[in-house]
């Protein structure tokens, strides 16, 4: 029965054995330190080691595909003003193995030629614009002339305070050019419409008035086929002030000039043309 015992007792590895308890060592460590691990624990191991090193590879190859997809497209999201690449940054791609030289080409050809027609659209809508701008400047100062003949008349009040009001303007950094004058002209006269419905009326309350009574020689509208007989309001007293200066001998003088009057000046005038 003892020899029995003993040996069973040396034969078990998990009874306690002389020297160390159950489970450990002589060393007082832990037996699994020395013990070789299985074939199952180091497929996990492996395994666990596997998906971290492919998910760091996952997430780089994500950067670089984003990165190749904005270079090769340069498609920007709504709203978004397109990616520029500059030289050094197309190469570093290429040379990062990021985009192909040929892809490099593209993108920056494509940039050049976008730069092409974004000056060329500008170039055109400015031109429009400046077109646009002188035809309309234009045409306000041939309105106020036409209502406002005196403004062409050296030496007259309103000529001389818009010439006040343009040195004025020039002095505060305006250029010397017709829309200075059309400013100029505006703050004196006030604006063009206004003008024009003031003029209106005021030629309309003159034909009620002179409806059909002698003109004492002054000319008067209807049927008359003499031109001095069409003025407005303010080309009349224009002429009616230079037969009076002796500018005019009188209005048989002022009809023949009005003969040789280019079809602006007619208008300006409220001449037929």
């Amino acid at each position: 029965m003892t020899e029995k015992a003993g040996a069973g007792a040396g034969d078990d590895p998990g009874q306690a054995g002389i020297g160390a308890p159950a489970g450990g060592s002589p060393e007082g460590g832990s037996e699994n330190d020395d013990k070789p691990i299985t074939a199952k624990q180091l497929k996990a191991a492996l395994e666990s080691q596997r998906r971290h090193y492919e998910g760091q590879l996952a997430g780089q190859r994500s950067e670089f595909e984003a990165f190749k997809e904005g270079v090769g497209k340069s498609q920007p999201a709504k709203d978004e003003a397109p990616k520029r690449y500059t030289r050094q940054e197309l190469k570093a791609a290429v040379d990062a193995g990021q985009i192909s030289q040929e892809q490099s080409d593209d993108v920056w050809s494509r940039q050049l030629e976008s730069d092409v027609t974004e000056r060329a659209t500008k170039a055109a809508t400015d031109a429009v614009t400046q077109r646009s701008t002188k035809e309309r400047i234009d045409f306000e100062v041939g309105s106020y002339k036409r209502l406002k003949p005196e403004i062409m008349e050296n030496g007259s009040e309103v000529r001389e305070k818009i010439r006040e009001e343009f040195t004025y303007l020039v002095g505060l950094g305006s250029p010397k050019d017709q829309a200075t004058e059309l400013a100029a002209i505006r703050a004196v006269l006030g604006p063009l419409d206004k003008l024009e419905k003031a003029g209106s009326a005021r030629r309309a309350a003159e034909h009620d008035q002179q409806g059909g009574s002698d003109t004492g020689g002054k000319p008067r509208g209807g049927s008359s086929k003499k031109l001095v007989d069409h003025l407005d309001a303010r080309a009349k007293e224009h002429y009616e002030k230079g037969i009076k200066q002796g500018r005019y001998k009188d209005w048989t003088e002022v009809e023949s000039e009005l003969k040789f009057a280019t079809p602006q000046r007619r208008a300006q005038m409220g001449l037929p043309v």
